[in-house]
């Protein structure tokens, strides 16, 4: 089996690579980054939690990273990184019944959000 790395994911097997640009025709990756400050900074686990529980559970979202801040003087509390198989997935998972629980959990928690969304 071969294996290979994309940055923020894990080790992907070269026949699911292959699978996905067969697919799409080509691969039109999309970066997903959501910065946030936190009303509470103790809830900063809680809202760790309710991110990473979205993994593997909608299509089209092929890996997700959510990181505490440790910087010292930052607006920022945590972050998320995520990477869609393309716009359209992104698109879908604004609204997928997995997402919204979390979104509104989280929603209530943040003071600031800050979003960055590009293509590959």
């Amino acid at each position: 089996m071969y294996l290979f790395w994309r940055p923020g994911l894990r080790y992907y097997r070269a026949l699911d690579l292959l699978t996905t640009l067969q697919r799409h025709g080509d691969f039109e990756m999309v970066k997903h980054i959501v910065l946030w400050r936190l009303k509470n900074k103790a809830d900063a686990a809680r809202v760790k939690q309710e991110l990473e529980s979205m993994r593997g559970k909608i299509p089209g979202l092929l890996g997700l990273e959510v990181g505490l801040n440790f910087a010292e003087g930052s607006p920022v509390d945590i972050g998320l990184y995520s990477e869609f198989e393309d716009r359209t997935a992104l698109v879908a998972y604004a609204d997928h019944p997995v997402h919204v629980p979390v979104k509104q959990v989280v929603g209530a928690l943040v003071s600031d959000r800050w979003v960055l969304d590009y293509d590959l």
